[in-house]
């Protein structure tokens, strides 16, 4: 096996080598471009299928030998991580400006950076700081652009979290083959899109393993419990200040910790004095986040949707979206395959998990205490899971509302693929053919495109030369009327406190559908009476307006296309005061008779 690892090392590596070529020979991208999976060649993708081939063969077939080095396993899980980072990379190494638009939270992060940078200080309406400290630390050590910072800040973390991973297996066991089992299926990128988006509470979710990790090795191992006790406690100030929610999650695993120990009498860890963490961090998260309206705003919004049906949970969105866009079954089990597919089999292996220790319980079979409390801990992220999606509770995709039952998973697939392999070697096929299926899926998932119904999610230099233009030089007595998040361009551009300040941050009318000439005879009636204005207003144009609805199967293009650009053409209120050739400035002025 020695001699056929070492061939499928050279053959993954020299296949990264091909990657990196055909990077180099693809034009970098002229404009906006509906997804990145058209900008390179067919077979482009698929080499970064056989990248992981080559490296998970060498991984699962040395733990079948017996004569195999740890080398092997660590240029293994080098290929792997390579090939991670280099999709993770391509939005850069194919020129796109910035991965991120108005619809997300990545202009917002990228403003708050930039105002630290203005003003030396985080603006006092910034309540979780560490993500914008850390790019802002990054900018100063290196001066990488902040467009580049995000992405780096995002690969960083989705390495470390199969570092962290690997720290937490270490606690369960002191034996190779386990770890690497468990590990292998922390290669995965299991966040999908959320991989790129910069989101705290998913950057915030990829800390846990390594808290977990400190935790078990201060109870169940009861290695250096000083030492581990300060890890615990700076990890958890750093979660605390990451993201609120991902805080809470926290606190329920310590809490849960400890009854699990309490009830199986582990006396290391079973004293009431182990929920002085829990305690300290209750304070700081009430004393840090309850200072801030904004915080107060969304208990008040939980509180009532717990109290009364919501309607603007995640599910109900999703099922009004569904019942207005006219998709036919094919397409929305399409939709719903290549947005959340993987999630089905991650979750069904970790119910599986449960399931079978249920079983053995049942049967009296004596169950390690790994077993028992990944099993409570799995079940308690599904129940989390399923009350977010039924009731409003801040946080509004299905990934983020599940990253605690996503991280988790990781561990239980691992654990059962163990207790799989453990009835016959043989077995060690399934974790194999799980991992290329799944490392396969996210090479054509990570990255939004018509797949997934979505379009892709870059801005385009041009993009942003004409908003800065716009937002620059613009009257500020006139109000900004925009299809998308203007005011986030605004932190992205100005600054975060300097956009505050600005007219254009209370700039939240949307454009009529198709310019309101749906309904009603020119523009100029439709602005007067849909967004009941008055006066003068700018708007823009750009390329992403005119072709995202191709994203949608061709069965609903004609509801989809939103702003369709003919209707305005012949227009005499609108004046383009702006033009670079993928970006337009318009200047609508309104009659009122």
């Amino acid at each position: 096996m020695n001699r056929l690892s070492s061939i499928f090392l050279s053959l993954g590596f020299l296949t990264l080598c091909g990657i990196l070529y055909v990077i180099y020979s693809t034009p970098n991208a002229a404009g906006y471009e509906l997804t990145i999976y058209d900008a390179f060649p067919g077979y482009f993708f698929f080499l970064f299928i056989v990248a992981y081939f080559f490296g998970y063969s060498v991984i699962f077939g040395s733990l079948k030998g017996k004569n195999e080095t740890i080398m092997y396993f660590v240029f293994a899980f080098l290929l792997i991580l390579m090939a991670n980072t280099i999709l993770l990379s391509l939005s850069n190494l194919h020129g796109y400006w910035l991965y991120g638009r108005g619809e997300g939270d990545v202009l917002f992060h990228i403003g708050v950076m930039k105002d630290i940078v203005q003003t030396g200080h985080v603006h006092n309406e910034v309540f979780y700081p560490i993500l914008h400290l850390l790019g802002t630390t990054i900018f100063y050590v290196t001066n990488i652009s902040f467009e580049n910072i995000t992405t780096l800040i995002s690969i960083m973390f989705t390495l470390c979290f199969s570092l962290y991973v690997y720290f937490l297996a270490s606690s369960i066991t002191e034996k190779v083959w386990k770890k690497i089992i468990i590990v292998g299926y922390s290669t995965l990128l299991i966040f999908s899109v959320f991989n790129l988006r910069v989101h705290p509470s998913v950057l915030s979710a990829i800390m846990l393993p390594l808290i977990l990790g400190s935790y078990q090795y201060k109870s169940w191992a009861n290695k250096k419990p000083v030492e581990f006790s300060i890890i615990i406690l700076i990890l958890a100030f750093l979660i605390t200040f990451m993201h609120p929610i991902t805080t809470i999650l926290l606190l329920i695993l310590i809490v849960g910790y400890f009854f699990i120990n309490k009830i199986h009498k582990k006396s290391a860890f079973s004293d009431a004095k182990e929920l002085n963490l829990a305690l300290l961090i209750s304070i700081a998260f009430f004393a840090w986040y309850l200072s801030y309206s904004s915080i107060l705003r969304y208990f008040k919004i939980i509180y009532t949707s717990l109290l009364s049906e919501s309607d603007t949970s995640i599910s109900n969105y999703y099922m009004d979206i569904y019942s207005t866009s006219q998709l036919s079954a094919y397409n929305t089990i399409k939709y719903l395959f290549w947005n959340y597919g993987y999630l089905v089999i991650l979750f069904g292996i970790a119910t599986l998990f449960i399931v079978s220790n249920l079983y053995k319980h049942h049967k009296k079979v004596d169950l390690p205490l790994v077993n028992i409390s990944y099993s409570y801990f799995q079940f308690i992220g599904f129940l989390i899971s399923i009350s977010f999606m039924v009731g409003y509770f801040i946080e509004f995709e299905v990934i983020r509302v599940s990253r605690l039952a996503v991280i988790l998973s990781v561990i239980t697939c691992g654990l059962f693929s163990i207790e799989f392999i453990k009835i016959n070697k043989k077995y060690i096929i399934f974790p194999f053919i799980i991992l290329i299926l799944l490392s396969s899926f996210f090479v054509f998932n990570v990255y939004s495109s018509p797949h997934q119904s979505s379009p892709n999610y870059h801005m385009t230099e041009m993009e942003y030369s004409g908003l800065e233009w716009i937002i620059v030089n613009r009257n500020n007595d006139l109000q900004f009327v925009s299809n998308t998040n203007i005011w986030k361009n605004g932190f992205y551009i100005l600054g975060y406190g300097e956009s505050l300040k600005d007219p254009i941050n209370k700039n939240r009318n949307k454009l009529p559908t198709n310019y309101g000439y749906e309904k009603y005879e020119s523009f100029n009636d439709a602005v007067i009476n849909e967004l009941e204005l008055n006066e003068s207003f700018y708007t823009t144009y750009d390329t992403y307006m005119e072709i995202n609805y191709k994203v949608l199967p061709t069965e609903v293009w004609d509801i989809a296309s939103k702003y369709n650009k003919s209707y305005i053409e012949m227009d005499k209120s609108v004046s383009v005061i702006y033009s670079n050739g993928e970006h337009e400035n318009w200047l609508v002025n309104i009659y009122s008779f």
